[in-house]
């Protein structure tokens, strides 16, 4: 999945259409986006810069891994949850939290 398609306008410019989820369609979010010179866009996958030294993002950038020890990181997504979008939902899988031998 893509976090946007792209689109060219009259003046043959790519301009991005971003990613709306069903449960956000025809909200005010996606209503501004229809009409708006620069859409907001939506978290779709992780960033692979902006995370803790001891974390390494895949190569799709939608699964994270853990290296070394200690019991905490960071990471942030590729565009930030807007205000405007009311509600938003994501959810994370633990597959391993490392304390299993």
């Amino acid at each position: 999945m893509s976090s946007c398609d792209y689109v060219t306008d009259e003046k043959s410019s790519i301009l991005e259409k971003p990613f709306i989820p069903k449960y956000l369609r025809n909200s005010p979010l996606d209503i501004y986006n229809r009409t708006a010179k620069e859409p907001i866009l939506l978290p779709t996958k992780w960033n692979p810069v902006d995370h803790g030294y001891n974390l390494y993002v895949t190569e799709n950038n939608l699964g994270i891994g853990y290296i070394g020890r200690g019991i905490a990181s960071a990471i942030r997504s590729d565009h930030p949850i807007p205000a405007m979008a009311g509600i938003y939902y994501f959810e994370v899988d633990i597959i391993n939290s490392g304390l299993e031998k």
